[in-house]
């Protein structure tokens, strides 16, 4: 694609008169292999059954199916992306409100997000489970490890892709975040 954009704007400034040497003929455009895929709107019923899967991973009295069920939750009913809800603190709850203060969003730009009173509820009860190894300081990270640091993009993702086979969703059909 860079090929074929640069190819482009060789031919115009050369139709203008810009010393340019010869041109090979016409790059063809990339294989499709290569394109992004566009996103897909992921049904109510899947991410039910993705949420309900993630509860049921192993070990089941542990942190890994509460963070990914309440992360999975967080992302489909706000929209927000996948590094912004892994950078949120639990200084940027605000539970009395039903807000979400997301700091690092995409271009470093800070924003209020208003959540539903589930939402809060299910954020609240994540917080204050007993498996969560870290306190509720507000400057501690909200999605956590069981190595009491912050939940990092590949565990999240590797809790994701389990669920969703947990959920039995054929793989060309998995979502993303």
């Amino acid at each position: 694609n860079a090929v074929c954009v640069v190819w482009q704007a060789l031919t115009y400034a050369l139709l203008y008169g810009a010393p340019v040497e010869p041109l090979p003929p016409r790059p063809q455009p990339a294989p499709t292999g290569l394109r992004v895929h566009p996103p897909r709107l992921v049904p109510l019923d899947e991410v039910r059954a993705i949420v309900e899967a993630s509860k049921q991973l192993p070990p089941l009295d542990g942190l890994r199916p509460v963070t990914t069920a309440t992360l999975v939750g967080l992302l489909w009913t706000t929209g927000m992306r996948i590094g912004e809800a892994l950078a949120l603190d639990v200084g940027d709850l605000e539970p009395t409100q039903h807000l979400l203060l997301i700091r690092r969003g995409k271009f470093g730009k800070t924003r209020v997000l208003p959540l539903r009173a589930s939402t809060t509820t299910a954020l609240g009860g994540y917080l204050h489970h007993p498996a969560r190894p870290m306190d509720t300081a507000p400057a501690s990270p909200l999605f956590v490890s069981r190595r009491r640091r912050r939940l990092s993009y590949p565990a999240a993702a590797e809790n994701l892709h389990a669920a969703v086979a947990a959920a039995r969703i054929a793989p060309h059909r998995a979502p993303r975040f």
